[in-house]
């Protein structure tokens, strides 16, 4: 009966090793598989949150000049310009565009980018004296 007992514990502990490994490898084939779905950005130059009312626009400089509220851990309510990460963002805002945009600061320079309009400008109308 003793050589019953030994055969019983060598395949429990064959079988114990076997589902160790195939666990093993389950979770490493799962690793691997998942960790190219994670998205990976090179981007990690400091971003800021603009909102603002666009002043005017040189689509040439590719820049626009925006009277903007305080950027929280960057600066101060202003008015000043600030070339476009993507120029070609600049054609669809018009002079009076209230506008949200991240500010991606690039080697030092800041720039307009993912540029959101949140109000078009109206035409301003002459108010008419009595």
């Amino acid at each position: 009966m003793r050589s019953d007992r030994k055969s019983c514990v060598r395949q429990g502990g064959w079988r114990t090793q076997r589902t160790v490994g195939a666990l093993f490898a389950i979770c490493l084939a799962l690793t691997m598989a998942f960790s190219g779905c994670a998205k990976r950005t090179s981007d990690d130059r400091p971003r800021y949150h603009l909102v603002g009312k666009v002043v005017s626009i040189d689509i040439n400089d590719g820049t626009a000049t925006i009277d903007h509220q305080a950027i929280p851990g960057y600066m101060e309510a202003m008015t000043m310009p600030y070339a476009a990460e993507n120029p070609s963002d600049l054609k669809k805002l018009e002079p009076g565009d209230e506008i949200k945009a991240d500010i991606v600061i690039d080697q030092g320079v800041p720039l307009l980018s993912n540029i959101v309009i949140t109000g078009k400008a109206t035409a301003e109308k002459p108010v008419a004296k009595p």
